[in-house]
C-alpha cells in the first residue's frame, strides 16, 4: 500500500478535469483494496484542498449522502459533471483522410515513429488504418478511390488500381516489396532531377535567345543574298570599326576545318556563295513559326529539346544549324522589327 501513489488534491478550478481526480480516487482505491465504506468516503473527503470550492461544496453536503461511496460519487458528478466531448462526423473523418499524403520523396525513406524506425508508405497506411476504423468503413468507403488517385505513380505501379475496398487496399500497401519500392522511387528521383537541369537549361536558354536573334539578324545583314556584285561604302572603314565593337562576333565554321577566331573578321565580310546562299535561304525558311500561345510554347519546349539533342548544348549557330525562334516573334526578312 505505501508504493501505491497517492492522487493529488481537487480544487475545482475549471481548468482541471473533476472526472479524472474521481478516477483517480477510484484507482487508488481499487489498488488500495478497501472494502469499508466509510474509508473509502474519508480519503475521498482529505483530498478536498481546504478552503477550496470543494471543500465548502463538502461541508454544506447533508450527511446523508456520505455514508455510502457511490452515493457520494454521484454527488460529486452531479456538482462537477463531465466534459461533453465533441466526436467527429463522418465529414471530418473523410476531410482528416483526404489531406494525408504520401509525398514521392519519402517513398523508400525510413522515418522514426515512437522511437522505433519504419518505412514511410508504412506510417502513411497505418495513419489511414486508425482514422478508417475509427470511422466505419461504410463512412469512408468511397474515399478509397480517391486516395489511391492522389498516390504517387511508384505507389500505384506496385499497387492493383481500382481496388474498392480499405482493407484490400491497406494489404496492398503493407505487401510492397520494400527493395523494389526503394529503387524503383530511386529511379525515378534520378528523371525528376534530370527533367529538372533540362528544364533549367531551356529557361536560360529563352531568357538569352533575344540575344541568339539579333545575332542573328546582324549576320544575315552582313550576308548578299541577291547577286555577286558588292558596294563599296566611302565609310567603310570607319563603320567596319565601328561595327566591330558593337556587334557580337559571328563565327563562320567550314565543313573539316576547326574554327580559327583569328580568320573571323576576314570570313565575316566575304561574300557567301550561290550555294551557301541557297542552303542559307532554305534553313531560314525551315525554321518553325508559331504564334504566342500555350499550345505553341508547349510545342517550342519539344522542338528545343529536339535542337538540343540534335545539336549539342554547346554548338554554335551557324547557317547550317539556325536556332529556333521563339512564339510570336517576327520571321527574317519579315522588313518588321521585332
Amino acid at each position: 500500500m505505501a508504493n501505491i501513489p497517492t492522487p493529488g488534491w481537487f480544487h475545482g478550478k475549471p481548468d482541471k478535469n473533476a472526472q479524472n481526480f474521481l478516477r483517480e480516487v477510484e484507482c487508488y482505491i481499487v489498488l488500495s483494496d478497501l472494502k469499508n465504506e466509510m474509508a473509502k468516503v474519508l480519503i475521498f473527503s482529505t483530498l478536498l484542498s481546504t478552503g477550496s470550492v470543494t471543500d465548502i461544496w463538502w461541508m454544506k453536503l447533508d450527511s446523508t449522502h456520505k455514508t455510502m461511496w457511490t452515493d457520494v460519487k454521484a454527488q460529486f458528478t452531479t456538482r462537477w459533471p463531465a466534459i461533453t466531448i465533441a466526436e467527429k462526423t463522418g465529414l471530418d473523418y473523410q476531410r482528416e483522410i483526404l489531406v494525408i499524403h504520401l509525398k514521392e520523396e519519402e517513398l523508400g525513406t525510413q522515418i522514426m515513429v515512437a522511437g522505433v524506425p519504419t518505412w514511410a508508405h508504412m506510417q502513411f497506411r497505418m495513419k489511414l488504418l486508425e482514422l478508417v476504423n475509427e470511422a466505419e468503413k461504410e463512412v469512408t468507403a468511397g474515399l478509397v478511390y480517391q486516395v489511391q488517385e492522389n498516390l504517387p505513380a511508384v505507389i500505384k505501379k506496385l499497387t492493383m488500381p481500382g481496388i474498392a475496398e480499405w482493407d484490400k487496399f491497406l494489404t496492398k500497401i503493407k505487401d510492397i516489396d520494400t527493395n523494389k519500392l526503394r529503387e524503383k522511387a530511386e529511379g525515378a528521383r534520378k528523371k525528376q532531377e534530370v527533367e529538372k537541369a533540362q528544364n533549367a537549361h531551356i529557361m536560360r536558354l529563352e531568357n538569352l535567345q533575344p540575344d541568339t536573334v539579333k545575332i542573328l539578324r546582324l549576320q544575315l545583314q552582313h550576308t548578299n543574298l541577291g547577286g555577286n556584285q558588292t558596294t563599296t561604302n566611302p565609310m567603310s572603314s570607319t563603320t567596319n570599326t565601328m561595327y566591330s565593337l558593337a556587334a557580337p562576333c559571328i563565327h563562320y565554321v567550314q565543313k573539316g576545318a576547326s574554327p580559327n577566331p583569328c580568320q573571323t573578321n576576314i570570313r565575316q565580310h566575304q561574300p557567301l556563295t550561290q550555294e551557301e546562299k541557297d542552303l542559307l535561304r532554305k534553313n531560314i525558311d525551315n525554321i518553325p513559326h508559331q504564334l504566342d500561345t500555350a499550345a505553341a510554347r508547349a510545342e517550342y519546349e519539344e522542338q528545343l529539346k529536339w535542337w538540343f539533342n540534335a545539336n549539342g548544348h554547346d554548338n554554335k549557330v551557324t547557317e547550317n544549324t539556325p536556332f529556333l525562334l521563339r512564339p510570336g516573334s517576327t520571321m527574317i526578312f519579315s522588313s518588321k522589327c521585332f
